[in-house]
């Protein structure tokens, strides 16, 4: 009774749970999500994760908050985030059906039942990734019916995770081309095709791995004997450990790179403990891409081990972050060692509004400034001081900068331009003055953070002075 009592309020309370959310669905709809997830602020991510994964377990439209999600956060962050929720929802409801019925399960199942389980049980991960791509069943009740199943936890969610993720994206697409669609973006055309594209890939895809899976199993290996009764050909060809570490070791280090970004932007943390955790990230990596290659040498095909798949995904996992490090590292040694540019070296602009109103420094850093970057001159347009400042403002407003001041009668415009991901804070100062009988454009651009900026702050300013030439209908030299 003491075993029977938890069991049987854990199923009232998740039968009440579903009915409630069954009745007042109709107000669950993506305008809702936007309001909830807007008024939570910095912490509207991790709301949306929650109602995400508790959607999932009260069997809630799943569909409607992956397309809200890439309407809300954009293609990358929708992703992450549609992803994580699903995968926490599904984590739950396998949980919860293990917890509530597998035992049952086990103690009454017939003999052809149970063939059927020992046969999922033994395909693992293979299984779960076989319906993942190919979603015979609706997913909310798929969760619950694994977790009826022996399938490892770890196996479970890992599998989850990583195949879900082509038809996450591309659903995430398809809410943002969406959300671009109403509001009038450019690109309109360009999305929708992309979005198109995606979806016929997710749909291909399960076709494509099953062709190659038949192609592989047509060589001379021998079956399992449970083979017979498994709902796919096991093979008794052994995994490339290294492809499976290097895919492991990429995945762990690629979040710890990317929360400690998040978090160091959202302001969880400073940003001095994310750098040194991108770093070691870094260096596991490279780990990773080194076993991935070797799981790719002893997985190709016609080897004797299996895991190219893995490999490949490891490859895809590891490589971003190890091409950032390089990125990262040769800027530092091919940009000179400064952090405050400017158009004018010998009278910058001035930032009156910012926490700190420092001069440009000049002297050595004008030097180096004028070796590193000589294109970096004033614009001159052929426009009165007022018409060029009301084109400065917009390409301010454009660039997605945070507008700190502005003062019209003085042509001086101070924004805030903010890294995606650690949110580091270089500050923008923008003159317009009269010259001769048009107008001359001087921009400033300094790092809050560092003594360096890897050449950020010049290719900051010559974007926004060929914005502005643009936008004059010039070209800026």
């Amino acid at each position: 009774m003491t075993r029977i009592l938890p069991r049987l309020l854990l199923v009232l309370a998740l039968l009440a749970a579903i009915a409630a959310a069954i009745v007042w669905r109709e107000r669950f709809d993506a305008a809702a999500l936007q309001a909830w997830v807007q008024g939570a602020g910095t912490a509207g991510p991790l709301l949306f994760i929650a109602v995400y994964a508790l959607a999932t377990v009260l069997f809630l439209p799943g569909s409607v908050i992956t397309l809200a999600g890439g309407a809300l956060f954009g293609p990358f962050w929708g992703t992450l985030w549609n992803l994580s929720g699903a995968t926490l929802g599904a984590a739950l409801a396998f949980l919860i059906a293990r917890y509530l019925g597998a035992d049952w399960v086990a103690r009454r199942a017939g003999p052809r039942l149970t063939r059927l389980n020992e046969g999922v049980a033994a395909e693992g991960w293979r299984f779960v990734a076989f319906v993942r791509l190919v979603p015979l069943f609706p997913f909310n009740l798929l969760n619950y019916a694994l977790g009826l199943t022996r399938v490892p936890f770890g196996a479970y969610v890992l599998a989850s995770a990583l195949f879900m993720l082509p038809g996450t994206f591309a659903y995430t697409w398809l809410g943002y081309a969406g959300r671009e669609a109403l509001a009038g973006g450019e690109g309109l055309v360009r999305n929708g095709l992309i979005a198109l594209a995606l979806l016929a890939a997710t749909a291909f895809l399960p076709r494509w791995i099953g062709r190659l899976r038949a192609a592989r199993s047509t060589g001379p290996l021998t079956h399992h004997p449970e083979s017979e009764t498994s709902p796919m050909t096991v093979i008794s060809r052994p995994y490339s450990h290294p492809a499976l570490a290097g895919l492991l070791l990429g995945l762990i280090t690629l979040t710890i790179a990317v929360i400690g970004g998040i978090g160091a932007r959202q302001g969880w943390w400073h940003f001095l403990p994310a750098l040194q955790w991108a770093e070691w990230a870094a260096y596991g990596a490279a780990l990773a891409l080194v076993l991935s290659f070797t799981g790719l040498v002893q997985a190709r095909p016609g080897a004797r081990r299996r895991g190219l798949v893995l490999a490949v995904l490891g490859t895809l996992a590891s490589l971003p972050l190890v091409l950032m490090a390089i990125q990262w590292e040769y800027a530092t040694r091919a940009y000179p060692p400064i952090n405050d540019i400017s158009t004018d070296t010998q009278d910058a602009p001035v930032f009156w509004d910012m926490p700190i109103a420092t001069d440009y420094p000049g002297g050595a850093v004008a030097e180096q400034q004028r070796a590193a970057y000589p294109d970096l001159v004033p614009l001159q347009l052929a426009l009165a001081p007022a018409q060029a400042y009301e084109y400065a403002l917009a390409v301010v407003k454009e660039q997605g900068w945070e507008i700190v001041s502005t003062a019209p009668e003085e042509g001086r415009i101070e924004a805030m331009a903010r890294s995606r991901l650690y949110g580091f804070v270089d500050e923008v100062a923008v003159r317009v003055s009269a010259e001769g009988s048009g107008a001359k454009v001087d921009v400033r651009s300094r790092s809050r953070t560092g003594r360096i900026d890897r050449g950020v702050n010049a290719k900051r300013i010559r974007a926004y002075l060929a914005a502005v030439a643009a936008q004059a209908g010039q070209i800026h030299k």
